[in-house]
């Protein structure tokens, strides 16, 4: 284990890449970085930067090197998910029976799969829950305690019932599969790199591969200094377990990024000055105004200054307020850029008029949103140009029995096609019986398809897969109505995103606080 500053590391890093790969330029070696962002830095280091080679190096996530050791070395009748909607799902369909039937609220269901989710990473198992009657805790505090242990014990029974793979599963799953594990045994030594904090079940993970293949691991970590005192105690309790004595790297020659802050952070009254011209601030007003002024200072940067777009960095509290703002000043000046981060699908006009269509019934055909779909530029068929005045003259604002009652009897060939229209609509939109959820994502696509006209337009694409997705429902067992397909369509139209992205994978790369850090 090799310890100190992300620059030490990074020394230390090419130093052992070079090393392994001297002998032979075709030495098998796995590297894995907490985050896909790290595995991209890592990747730029060692090529770009320095000029080595990386034949033969797979770079892993944990999630990645679990998904792949299980994809090979597993039972395929298992199946990992990854939609969050459908946990939730499972979790409503679990609330709704037993002793906790009870009225719920919109949002309930992900509340307690976080919670869930934070006990399965933990390592906590549903046995635990004997333990609250052993005087641990007194009785207000121990029955919520027992009860949320109970729903974990049926939520696991559920999933391995139907032989599905949560994430937490499925990194359990791959560390049982570590010690017979083809994957692993391809690779001659595995380099974990700068992780900095593990849940339980990812230090199990981590500890069945280093017991497999030689393994280093670099850890950013300076025994001793106060902004490194959150990893003492993974430090202390879970990465000596191998018996090697960790190594502590001298720190790294040149200046470094933060100067001397990192050491008067944590020591109140000590002041760290910032190199001369290494921070500069501006004003604006707002956050157009600020999107503006960064990306003036990329190009002032990228033109006068010789910085490549790759090696700039655009970072945020939280991405939300800016991300519109960003996405127009970057393009508008030719910055490109990419991030993981999204922006709500339900802003693309092409995957607003897919909600809007499949929800005209039971919305009872609201006058506005009618108009608007004939009107639309990706309407399919043939829109009247009379039908928005057709609309107003008749007075319509929405409701079945009006458009019934005011449409149907109004003269003239405008009032026949738009009823027509209308008619089709609702028997389309409001089909009886329980479907499997896979009959109604093929429905849905159906109509989307037959009346709307978006191909290459943005969000529509990532609105059809969010319904397609909808499929993966059918592993709950259990036929749906269309309202309830409905249900989760709305919400999965809700929870899409877009990337922020303009193609780029050499740009700036914007980030918020958290993925800064690597989280």
């Amino acid at each position: 284990m090799r310890c100190g500053s992300f620059r030490s590391l990074e020394l230390a890093f090419l130093s052992e890449l070079g090393s392994l790969k001297s002998g032979d330029p075709l030495f098998p070696a796995a590297v894995v970085a907490p985050s896909r962002a790290m595995a991209d830095r890592l990747q730029r280091l060692v090529a770009l930067e320095n000029g080595g080679s990386l034949l033969a190096v797979s770079f892993h996530t944990f999630f990645s090197l679990a998904s792949e050791m299980v994809r090979e070395g597993g039972d395929p009748s298992w199946r990992p998910v990854g939609d969050s909607l459908f946990f939730d799902k499972l979790v409503d369909s679990l609330l709704e029976g037993g002793s906790r039937r009870s009225r719920r609220t919109r949002g309930l269901a992900a509340a307690y799969r976080s919670s869930l989710r934070d006990l399965a990473d933990s390592g906590v198992e549903p046995r635990a829950a004997d333990l609250v009657g052993e005087g641990l805790f007194d009785e207000k505090e121990g029955k919520p305690l027992k009860d949320l242990l109970g729903l974990l014990k049926d939520y696991e029974r559920e999933l391995s019932r139907r032989k599905i793979l949560s994430s937490s599963a499925l990194t359990r799953r791959a560390a049982e599969l570590a010690p017979g594990s083809a994957l692993l045994r391809r690779f001659q030594a595995v380099l974990y790199y700068g992780f900095y904090d593990l849940t339980g079940i990812q230090a199990d993970f981590f500890e069945a591969v280093a017991k497999e293949r030689p393994t280093t691991l670099f850890f950013p970590y300076l025994k001793g200094h106060p902004a490194y005192s959150f990893a003492d105690r993974l430090f202390e309790t879970r990465l000596h377990m191998g018996g090697s004595t960790p190594e502590l790297l001298a720190p790294a020659g040149g200046p470094r990024a933060l100067g001397d802050a990192a050491d008067a952070l944590f020591v109140p009254g000590r002041g760290a000055p910032a190199p001369e011209g290494a921070l500069r601030l501006f004003t604006a007003s707002g956050e157009r105004d600020e999107a503006w002024r960064t990306a003036k200072e990329i190009l002032i940067l990228h033109e006068k200054e010789g910085y490549a777009f790759g090696e700039i960095g655009v970072t945020a509290r939280d991405l939300g307020p800016y991300r519109a703002a960003l996405c127009e000043a970057l393009r508008d000046c030719a910055v490109p850029f990419h991030s993981s981060a999204q922006e709500p699908l339900l802003r693309r006009p092409a995957a607003r008029a897919c909600r809007t269509l499949l929800t005209l019934a039971r919305r009872e055909f609201p006058a506005l949103s009618v108009a608007e779909l004939t009107g639309s530029c990706f309407f399919k068929g043939k829109s009247r140009p009379g039908w928005p005045a057709l609309i107003r003259r008749t007075r319509i604002r929405g409701g079945w029995l009006q458009w019934e009652g005011r449409l149907e009897p109004a003269p003239g060939e405008d009032a026949a096609r738009l009823w027509a229209l209308l008619r089709r609509w609702r028997k389309a939109l409001t089909p009886k019986g329980a479907r499997l959820w896979r009959e109604w994502s093929e429905h849905a696509r159906g109509l989307i398809l037959e009346y709307l006209d978006a191909e290459g337009e943005p969000g529509f694409e990532e609105a059809l897969r969010a319904l397609e997705g909808l499929s993966v429902f059918d592993l709950l067992g259990k036929p749906a109505s269309w309202d309830e397909f409905l249900d989760a369509a709305v919400e999965a139209l809700s929870r899409a995103g877009t990337p922020l992205c303009s193609g780029a994978n050499l740009g700036v790369r914007v980030l918020d606080a958290m993925e800064a850090r690597g989280e």
